[in-house]
């Protein structure tokens, strides 16, 4: 990944970094590197040690849990509301998720040793950290209880509006298989979902990509979920996503 030098002002595309007084942020400044974030590259795998956190500024990074007898399916989402890497900022040292990058956007990466001691100081970093780990946590248990309980019609909407929310624009670059990977349904099925929600007039669907036509519509046709996610990222962190 190539990396380039930055503004100051583009701290504030990340909600975290965003949030700090300019002392806090000048203090971690130094140890914060500019780069892109490209599709479908992994930030981190399974159980592999890790030693870099990444702060998102546009795109979205999908946390994927795996089955012990195959199979994946996306526990959650982190765009430009938050940090990717978090347990490492809780003396973790590797996680059983893997960490890829869904949508192509940009952000910054910092030593996860920096971000362990600056988490550590019980500073401004510690809170805002903290008031995202908690909303984080609502969208990974949600997430959860939404892949056991609703229909796959209403988690596609859910999760193509999750999406939505992090990319300028309205059209999502991605395949019916890798969303099937991301919902853990096979690629028939979701194809079956996304026709539906095309032929209600929701979305257009092209060759590698979804264009949302019907923002409310969608939201119509998404499960509760994405609504009780999307509050308390507003509420914690004052950012409306999910």
């Amino acid at each position: 990944m190539a990396v380039t030098m930055v503004r100051p002002s583009e701290f504030v595309a990340n909600r975290i970094l965003m949030l700090l007084s300019a002392p806090a942020l000048a203090h971690l400044e130094p140890h914060l590197t500019h780069l892109p974030l490209s599709s479908r590259d992994i930030l981190h795998q399974p159980d592999v040690p890790i030693d870099t956190v990444y702060f998102p500024t546009d795109g979205a990074v999908s946390l994927v849990a795996f089955g012990a007898s195959g199979g994946a399916v996306e526990v959650g989402t982190v765009g430009c509301e938050g940090i990717v890497g978090l347990a490492a900022l809780f003396g973790a040292t590797s996680t059983p998720m893997q960490a890829i990058i869904q949508l192509p956007g940009e952000g910054f990466r910092m030593p996860a040793a920096v971000a362990r001691a600056g988490y550590a100081s019980g500073g401004e970093f510690t809170d805002i950290v903290n008031r995202f780990a908690a909303a984080h946590m609502v969208q990974t248990g949600q997430t959860a209880a939404c892949n056991r309980l609703h229909p796959l019609n209403q988690r596609a909407a859910r999760w193509l509006l999750t999406m939505h929310d992090r990319v300028e624009g309205d059209t999502l670059p991605l395949t019916h298989e890798f969303l099937s990977v991301m919902l853990g349904t096979a690629r028939p099925k979701v194809t079956v979902a996304l026709n539906r929600l095309s032929r209600a007039g929701l979305v257009r669907i092209g060759r590698a990509a979804v264009t949302v036509v019907d923002r409310t519509g969608l939201e119509g046709a998404s499960c509760g979920c994405y609504d009780i996610i999307r509050t308390e990222y507003e509420r914690l962190v004052g950012v409306a996503t999910s």
